[in-house]
């Protein structure tokens, strides 16, 4: 039996990050780069109707046409995937905690991330 790769998302606006981040996981994953929050929407609904599963989002928080919240409870409503919520900038525990609660993000990662803590975070989320 020939194992698969696992696919992952990424949702990033910032083009250098987007493609570090593509670059670190496409060692072990399948990547779909996606730039903004409407794209990465559209993209899974179109995976899914073509019967592409996407297993782990990683979405960044602050995106140019909304932010990563917005795109992670549109995408659990879609009967959607794990997503990781990734941010630079200070998130109230309280939303972040809520998120975990209500099953529409598993895990949050504060930026600067290390390219093993990334590596890390998504395959444990990709196993659990």
């Amino acid at each position: 039996m020939s194992e698969r790769l696992k696919t992952v998302m990424i949702c990033e606006d910032e083009r250098d990050v987007l493609v570090t981040y593509a670059s670190i996981l496409k060692l072990d994953y399948l990547v779909v780069p996606t730039s903004s929050g409407s794209q990465a929407i559209e993209t899974f609904v179109q995976r899914k109707q073509d019967g592409q599963a996407i297993h782990v989002v990683l979405v960044d928080f602050k995106l140019g046409d909304m932010t990563g919240d917005e795109v992670a409870r549109k995408i659990k409503v879609l009967n959607g995937t794990k997503i990781v919520l990734i941010s630079a900038y200070e998130i109230d525990d309280s939303l972040v905690n809520a998120l975990k609660r209500d099953n529409v993000i598993v895990e949050f990662l504060k930026k600067p991330v290390s390219f093993e803590t990334l590596r890390d975070s998504i395959g444990r989320v990709i196993q659990s």
